[in-house]
């Protein structure tokens, strides 16, 4: 199983990377002037935009690959079916659909409220629902995953309407092309690459639990009867999520109050405030 998403992340991540060579802005075609350069990295030397941008990274980590294997999870450790599954997973998918929406909502009438304070919150949101999936267990009630479930969906959804525009605010204009591509190339890439490692991950755990390669095959894709097998190697990768996200929340926190020179055509973002990733105190 592991070999199998590892060859679909690797095929993905090369599509992406030929993508991301082959964009260029219709406006302004390559020059000698420019050195011949197709794929410009020139917009993460903007401490914003490399905050910005590894906010879906940290969504792709707790989220994207939670979703993914969820339903095989429901059905080691809980014998769900798949259309069982898919009801009990409403919680982490509709948010989804509600949370860009209300975050929207939020900033364009509360000024108290911003994109800023809107992706950090996103960020905690994730953290904890990835804690909370130690709920996962054969001897707990599935009601209870609604809260993690619920966490995740909100912290993955919050930031989708909000981060490209302040991405692309936070660079200079004759940037914005280049910033919008590396933004899709790790938005995608990040989700590939965290769907192939969480499932390596648990494939390795259960291996190591169950002691033969083909048995763990075999609950690794959903398999009845080892659900604490199941469960605590869910555990252990949730775990490592859990503070991969966490670590990339405090780099964003970081960069994102970093104070950089910014020329005119970068002052303003699309909404016309200054781009911002989270608070700064006034003190």
């Amino acid at each position: 199983m592991a070999g199998v998403f590892g060859v679909t992340a690797a095929l993905s991540v090369l599509t992406l990377v030929a993508t991301a060579f082959n964009t260029l802005p219709a406006s302004e075609p390559p020059t000698h002037a420019q050195g011949g350069k197709v794929l410009d990295l020139s917009p993460l030397k903007y401490p914003r935009f490399v905050a910005l941008v590894l906010v879906p990274v940290a969504g792709s980590i707790a989220f994207v690959s939670v979703l993914t294997y969820l339903p095989v999870a429901l059905s080691a450790v809980h014998d769900i079916g798949s259309a069982g599954a898919g009801m009990v997973m409403l919680p982490l998918t509709l948010p989804v659909l509600v949370a860009p929406m209300v975050a929207g909502f939020f900033v364009a009438r509360l000024p108290r409220v911003t994109s800023a304070e809107v992706i950090t919150a996103s960020l905690i949101m994730l953290v904890i629902g990835g804690v909370l999936f130690f709920l996962l267990s054969p001897d707990v009630p599935v009601a209870l995953l609604i809260v993690p479930m619920l966490l995740l969906g909100f912290g993955w959804g919050l930031p989708l309407g909000l981060v490209d525009g302040e991405a692309l605010g936070s660079v200079p204009h004759d940037k914005a092309a280049a910033a919008a591509g590396l933004l899709n190339f790790l938005r995608l890439g990040s989700e590939a690459v965290a769907v192939a490692a969480f499932g390596a991950a648990m494939s390795t755990v259960l291996v190591t639990k169950l002691g033969t390669s083909e048995l763990a095959a075999s609950v690794a894709a959903g398999s009845a009867g080892h659900a604490d097998a199941y469960a605590s190697a869910f555990h252990m990768v949730i775990l490592v999520t859990s503070v991969l996200t966490l670590l990339i929340g405090i780099v964003i926190v970081t960069l994102g109050r970093t104070r950089e020179p910014a020329p005119a055509e970068q002052s303003v973002s699309i909404d016309g405030q200054e781009p911002a990733v989270v608070t700064e105190s006034t003190s």
